[in-house]
């Protein structure tokens, strides 16, 4: 990494490790047995640069490299800190960039690579692109690279009498070996691996001449590169915490940084797959839009409304043509909306507006408004439903959106577009102010999933929930506990349903005591509900964390779209493929 944070560079002596495969996995053979527990002891006795320790075998990377070779990598870094008496503050960024061969160059007497380097590689902050202009591969198997296209540097060395530290990705700085853990566990994919690292603990005591010091703060640092025969570096992990309690005044702060392979043209010696994430990144929305509404009408996705990242209401539509990968602006709702409610019925998109207004919009002919006679509810997240029990045919269901203890509790209601009329449902299920949870129909049955509980009965105590209640439609009755659980509780999240299964992405955690509550992060976090089996099961992590966002099905992908960050509103669009 080219940029360190400052508390590595003032708070930190290194101590480098580089770690070789003991056991099954490195096609290149193996190493001594793991020792963790003796780290200490050979942390003591290994300092001399030309004595490396007898349990060391040699281990080429086992390369072979080409002008057009490629790594993609997917990095995160995300930095939480509390203070007394219950101040959090937290920060996440993620990105992904590409490395590519370049033809070869010369230097310093050996044909080496240039590094092509495309995406997002950081956040002005930190930089994870690898630190070398050039690699190449040594005679031994060693991994060379250079710093200015003159000189020639180990970054990974194959052979046990010299090991010089480097690294791709950070610079060690000392040259102690020892045998670690040889796992990289991802997001996406786990590795057996050659790893160097480097530890430091500070338990806050020591004894001296037989007396126990103790000062008020703590350490503990891990920095480790990990490599793989036959593809070289495949990840980079940061682990930093420290915590201080002087005064009585407890602080803490904690770094996870972790940069992670996530697709290469190289083959693993050992015939492991990289596999690629099950999402993939599409073009970008035109405006940065949260509290937004999408659909899918004829093969493209219409995207609704909602506020921009000046949190200025927005009347405009957007429609995402899959095959050419684009966006393009539609005709302006009747007015801006936030928050809205929008379903497919037929050919055409109906928006609740409100309880009085429904919109439609024909592809063709645009958009009219209709004012049913009678008052409906203001209905949160719809869903179309064909019914075959009652008659009313093709119909738009929902719930309202309940925000006040006085409604009573969560009712069903929907919009009948042959008759321009509300229609409702007597069952009433008793939680009151349950807010921003999501409302999915599988089969006969509506399900309301997670939100935020903002009072206190049996059913609802105060934060985000995980919890999944299913509303039978036939018979119109309500479950009166949760039919089922998320693996997380989740506040301001979206849902859609593909193949008879409820996924859900998103949102974040609030959690609440009597007087306050305090919100985290948003979730990279997705998984997905099977009403048959009720049961959830986590799913591979988005690319982007985000809250207050819009998920639709099309086809048998799942595309979730813009949202926030927690600060401001996004323009990022991902789908998803089961």
């Amino acid at each position: 990494m080219n940029t360190r944070p400052t508390l590595i560079k003032t708070c930190f002596f290194a101590l480098v490790c580089v770690v070789l495969s003991a056991c099954g996995g490195g096609g290149g053979g193996g190493g001594g047995a793991s020792n963790n527990g003796n780290n200490n002891n050979n942390n003591n006795n290994n300092n001399n640069n030309n004595n490396p320790p007898s349990n060391v075998a040699t281990i080429p990377l086992e390369l072979t490299l080409e002008e057009g070779d490629y790594w993609e990598y997917f990095w995160t870094t995300e930095t939480t800190s509390f203070s007394q008496p219950n101040t959090t503050n937290s920060s996440i960024d993620v990105g992904r960039y590409s490395i590519t061969l370049d033809a070869q160059e010369t230097v310093a007497g050996r044909q080496a690579f240039p590094l092509v380097i495309s995406g997002k590689t950081g956040n002005g902050t930190k930089d994870f692109a690898p630190r070398w202009t050039h690699i190449a591969v040594g005679d031994d198997g060693s991994l060379l690279g250079s710093l200015n296209g003159i000189s020639l540097d180990v970054i990974y060395n194959a052979e046990t009498e010299n090991w010089s530290g480097g690294g791709m990705f950070v610079d060690f700085e000392m040259d102690t070996v020892d045998v670690l853990d040889n796992l990289f566990d991802g997001v996406y994919n786990q590795f057996d691996a050659i790893v160097a690292a480097s530890e430091f603990e500070d338990a806050r005591c020591e004894t001296i001449i037989g007396i126990t010091l103790c000062g008020d703060d703590s350490t503990t640092f891990s920095e480790r590169e990990y490599y793989k025969e036959g593809l070289g570096a495949v990840g980079y992990t940061l682990r930093i915490t420290y915590t201080d309690d002087g005064g009585g005044f407890f602080t803490s702060t904690t770094i996870n940084d972790t940069v992670e392979l996530i697709d290469t043209s190289l083959m693993a010696s050992d015939g492991t797959t990289v596999l690629p994430p099950p999402w993939e990144s599409v073009a970008t929305l035109n405006v940065a839009r949260q509290g937004h509404a999408a659909v899918a009408l004829e093969g493209k996705i219409y995207v609704l409304g909602g506020i921009d990242e000046n949190g200025s209401p927005l009347s405009s539509i957007e429609i995402y043509d899959p095959a050419s990968n684009t966006w393009a602006f539609g005709e302006d709702m009747p007015a801006a909306g936030v928050f809205l409610s929008a379903a497919v019925s037929g050919d055409r998109i109906y928006i609740t507006a409100d309880a009085f207004t429904v919109w439609e919009l024909d592809s063709v002919t645009g958009w009219t408004t209709f004012n049913p006679a009678t008052v409906g509810l203001e209905l949160v997240d719809v869903s179309p439903y064909t019914d075959n029990t009652f008659g009313y045919g093709e119909v738009i269901l929902g719930t309202n959106r309940q925000t006040s203890v006085a409604s009573g509790g969560i009712d069903v209601g929907g919009y009948d577009p042959d008759t321009n009329s509300w229609i409702f449902g007597t069952s009433t299920l008793n939680y009151s102010e349950l807010l921003r949870f999501s409302v999915e129909i599988v089969g006969d049955s509506l399900f309301i999933i997670g939100g935020f509980g903002t009072s206190g009965n049996i059913l609802d105590d105060r934060g985000a929930k995980n919890t999944i209640f299913e509303y039978d439609i036939i018979n119109d009755l309500w479950q009166t506990s949760p039919s089922g659980t998320m693996i997380d509780a989740r506040d301001d999240h979206a849902s859609a349903v593909l193949d008879n299964k409820i996924y859900i992405f998103g949102g974040a955690d609030v959690s609440c005591n009597i007087s306050t509550c305090t919100r985290g992060n948003p979730y990279r976090s997705a998984e997905v509900y099977n009403p048959e089996t009720n049961t959830s099961t986590e799913l591979p992590a988005m690319f982007e964390a985000r809250e207050d966002l819009a998920a639709v099905t099309l086809g048998d992908v799942i595309y979730v779209i813009g949202g926030s960050d927690g600060d401001t509103a996004l323009s990022a669009v991902e789908r998803f493929t089961p």
